[in-house]
């Protein structure tokens, strides 16, 4: 290879990297009715059903930050993060509204939509000392004003509430205080709250995880018993999954994700483990994780299991009696989003990104996502590989054992996804394939980097 070809591919990789931030990867499944919205960091939000259509809205409508969290309030309002504050849309995310007063100077590290009162959602602040306090903060009028609830010198990273609205868990660490000699991560703090944010009560979770206090995030709680709550926890570069019953009040372990070493033929495997999320099969009394492994499952009140041969999961989802996961889009998966019809056993693809047709077709002509997606929509499905079709037969057998991830072999569709987990002469084939795309890029590359 000539040092000019070399020197391009090496300018080329990282101008993609800046462009989309990355791999479009499903972390997240807001229901409405049996339409799926899917979040994809980066890559905008996905709409669609079981059987498609599927259509987007491009991030750039929505706002600047690209690493957002979501949530979809019963009143059907959409409520994302900001790089500080909130931002809000009240008509099915064709406009965007950002919010105004105290959490406008906060960022906020997680949404959780009321189960009982529609226009209700709760948010958990995590901004450092350029404010006083940081807060879980609840709306009424579906984000037009935000109010504290409780008021801590932490940095708060997640809130579930119960289905009945009543009991509330809320997780924080404190912020360092140098006056006061405190070094290193300090224990997480469980706040606990039984009277829908009336009072709480503290419980410190004392977990070491890599050499260190893990951080500790709740996920969800058991809706046969309000008292007993599923956290993640995160060190790293490892997890775990911890059960608190009791109200806090005693708490254990359920798993731990440990990242695999890398093998002898150099695979690259993800090098974090991660507990995204937790969700409750009634019908066939199961407890599922979606780890940054795979998906694991324990049946009866039984030990936590690997299940399936996906080899990742950033979300489960229980819609009717389906289970739904949110997937890895490429090879040995192929699956955005996949279901399950046996509780978990197996999973068909049920959506991938190149699956997509078009942007969304509902939002007026003056809004901010009919005058900005489609004029981008091309430049994204060139980098989605919409058109193109999967590299990979999606009959192929999906692989359990992560070690042996690979992406859809040919490289030059100049796909996002069209690179070799491995150090090879691909990641330099898929430089000279994204030539074609590259003026592009560096347009959509200038607006980001302001944002960044």
């Amino acid at each position: 290879m000539t040092k000019r070809l070399l020197t391009l591919v090496l300018l080329l990789l990282p101008l993609s990297a800046r462009a989309h931030g990355g791999l479009p990867v499903s972390e997240q499944i807001i229901w409405n009715g049996d339409q799926m919205i899917v979040p994809t960091q980066y890559w905008g939000i996905f709409f669609g059903t079981d059987g498609g259509p599927w259509r987007w809205i491009c991030e750039e409508a929505v706002n600047g930050d690209q690493q957002r969290v979501w949530t979809r309030a019963g009143s059907g309002a959409y409520h994302v993060n900001y790089f500080l504050g909130v931002t809000s849309s009240r008509d099915g995310g064709c406009t965007w509204i950002t919010a105004t007063g105290d959490i406008s100077t906060r960022h906020v590290t997680s949404f959780f939509a009321d189960p009982v009162e529609p226009q209700r959602v709760w948010a958990a602040t995590g901004e450092g000392g350029d404010v006083p306090w940081n807060a879980l903060y609840t709306t009424t009028d579906d984000g037009l004003s935000w109010m504290p609830v409780i008021e801590k010198d932490e940095y708060l990273y997640g809130v579930v509430v119960s289905g009945d609205g009543m009991t509330i868990y809320l997780t924080g660490t404190p912020r360092p205080n140098a006056d006061a000699g405190v070094t290193g991560i300090p224990p997480t703090v469980l706040h606990v709250s039984r009277d829908r944010g009336m009072t709480f009560t503290d419980h410190a979770i004392d977990f070491p995880l890599d050499g260190q206090q893990a951080v500790v995030a709740p996920l969800a709680i058991d809706p046969a018993d309000a008292g007993t709550v599923y956290l993640s926890a995160t060190g790293a570069p490892s997890a775990s999954l911890l059960v608190a019953k009791g109200f806090g009040a005693t708490i254990s372990k359920g798993f731990d994700v440990v990242p695999p070493p890398v093998d002898m033929a150099g695979v690259i495997t993800p090098r974090v483990g991660l507990v995204y999320s937790v969700a409750f099969d009634t019908t066939r009394g199961s407890v599922l994780a979606a780890t940054s492994f795979g998906l694991l499952r324990a049946k009866s009140g039984g030990a936590f299991v690997p299940t399936s041969a996906l080899t990742r999961a950033q979300c489960v989802s229980l819609h009717g009696a389906a289970i739904y996961v949110c997937g890895y889009n490429y090879a040995p998966d192929l699956a955005a989003i996949a279901r399950s019809d046996d509780g978990g056993d197996t999973f068909t693809p049920v959506f991938r990104y190149d699956e997509t047709v078009g942007p969304v077709t509902t939002c007026g002509g003056a809004t901010p996502v009919a005058l900005t997606c489609p004029g981008i929509w091309q430049m994204y499905a060139d980098q989605l590989g919409v058109g193109i079709g999967p590299s990979v037969d999606a009959s192929a057998s999906m692989s359990a054992d992560a070690s042996t991830i690979s992406p859809p072999p040919s490289a030059c569709h100049c796909r996002a996804g069209a690179r070799s987990s491995k150090h090879s002469n691909i990641e330099i084939l898929m430089g000279i394939c994204v030539l074609g795309l590259l003026a592009a890029r560096r347009s959509r590359r200038g607006s980001r980097d302001q944002t960044r």
